[in-house]
C-alpha cells in the first residue's frame, strides 16, 4: 500500500531537523522545540482526568519521576507506560496526550516513567530506572488504588524496547507479574539486523531515517554489547511472557523489528496479536488531527486489548 497521502503531505511540511553538529543536549532541546511547534500545528484536545500527579521514586542511582493518570475514583487496573524518543529524547511531558487517552479509553490508571536519557546515561540506566519504577508500582499498588493482579506494561518505539525488557526481568521476579504487554512500533534488535529490510526500504523521507536508527543505538548502547537481551529483546528466550499486542507501521524503518518480535513470541507459544498499520510512518498513528480515522481505530485496539486482558485477570 502507498504512503497515506495525508501523512505524505505532513512529512513535506515538517520543519527542518535539528542541527546534527550540536551536542546531544542541544539537539534534544531543539527537538523538543520542534515538537512543540508541531503540537501547535496539530493541536488536539487532551482528556481531562480525575487525577494527575507526579511522584519521585528514589533509587540508589537516581530519582525516577512517575506521572500518574487516573480516569476515575476506585480500585482500577493499571498500565505502566514507557515513552519513546530513541532512548535519548522524549519525556513524560511529550507523551502526556498518549497517556491521557489510554487512561480514558482503557479505563485504567496509567503510570508514565521518565527514565534517564542517553548518551549522558547509557544502557543500562533506562532499564534500571524503568525496573525501579515497576517495582515501586507493584509495591505501592494498594495505596495507589491499583489492582496488583491487573497491571500491564507498554511503550512506544524505544519505550516498546524497554517494555519488552521489563517483561524479561519480570519473568524471574515473582513479585512482578504483568497481565499483558503492549509494544507499539518497537525497536527490538539493536544489532540492527532484523530491521535491515525495512530500514533500507524506508531509509529516507519517512520521518525516522535509517541513519537515526544507528545514531540512537550508538547513543543508547555506549560501549555495551548490542547482543545483550535487555538491549535487544529479540535475541532473548521469549518463553512464558505475558500476552502481547504488537503494533507496527508499514512505512517505518523499524517495522521488521516489531514483526520479527511478534513472530518469535508466537514461536515461544506466547499469545500475540500483530497489527501492521498500512500507509503509516513511525508515530503517525498517534496524530488524530492528521489521520483521525486511523488514530481512533489505533487507540480503540489498544484499549480493547487492555480491557480484555484486565477482564481475564484477577
Amino acid at each position: 500500500m502507498a504512503l497515506d497521502p495525508r501523512v505524505a503531505q505532513a512529512l513535506a511540511a515538517l520543519p527542518d531537523r535539528p542541527d546534527p553538529t550540536g551536542t546531544p543536549a542541544e539537539r534534544r532541546e531543539a527537538a523538543r522545540a520542534r515538537a512543540a511547534e508541531m503540537e501547535g500545528l496539530l493541536s488536539r484536545p487532551r482528556p481531562a482526568l480525575h487525577e494527575e500527579r507526579d511522584v519521585n521514586v528514589v533509587t540508589d542511582d537516581a530519582d525516577v519521576l512517575v506521572r500518574i493518570y487516573r480516569p476515575r475514583p476506585g480500585r482500577l487496573p493499571a498500565l505502566i507506560f514507557i515513552h519513546g524518543g530513541g532512548w535519548w529524547m522524549g519525556s513524560v511531558n511529550e507523551s502526556d496526550a498518549s497517556c491521557r487517552r489510554r487512561a480514558e479509553a482503557a479505563d485504567c490508571v496509567v503510570l508514565s516513567v521518565d527514565y534517564r536519557l542517553a548518551p549522558e546515561h547509557p544502557f543500562p540506566a533506562a532499564v534500571n530506572d524503568c525496573w525501579a519504577a515497576t517495582h515501586w508500582v507493584f509495591a505501592h499498588a494498594d495505596e495507589l488504588g491499583i489492582d496488583v493482579e491487573r497491571i500491564a506494561i507498554g511503550g512506544g518505539s524505544a519505550g516498546g524496547n524497554l517494555a519488552a525488557a521489563m517483561t524479561l526481568l519480570a519473568r524471574d521476579e515473582p513479585k512482578v507479574t504483568f497481565v499483558a504487554q503492549v509494544l507499539e512500533i518497537p525497536a527490538t534488535d539493536l544489532t540492527l539486523t532484523a530491521s535491515q529490510g525495512s530500514a533500507e526500504e524506508f531509509a529516507e523521507g519517512y520521518g525516522l531515517t535509517k541513519a537515526d536508527l544507528y545514531e540512537c543505538a550508538d547513543f543508547y548502547l555506549g560501549d555495551h554489547d548490542a547482543k545483550d537481551p535487555l538491549a535487544s529483546p529479540l535475541l532473548a528466550d521469549l518463553h512464558s511472557l505475558p500476552p502481547a499486542l504488537v503494533m507496527t507501521s508499514e512505512c517505518d524503518p523499524v517495522r521488521d523489528d516489531g514483526e520479527a518480535y511478534a513472530a518469535k513470541l508466537a514461536e515461544a507459544a506466547v499469545p500475540v496479536t500483530l497489527h501492521r498499520w498500512d500507509g503509516q510512518v513511525h508515530g503517525s498513528t498517534e496524530i488524530d488531527v492528521l489521520v483521525p480515522d486511523v488514530a481512533e481505530a489505533y487507540l480503540r485496539e489498544v484499549a480493547e486489548f487492555l480491557r480484555h486482558a484486565f477482564s481475564q485477570a484477577g
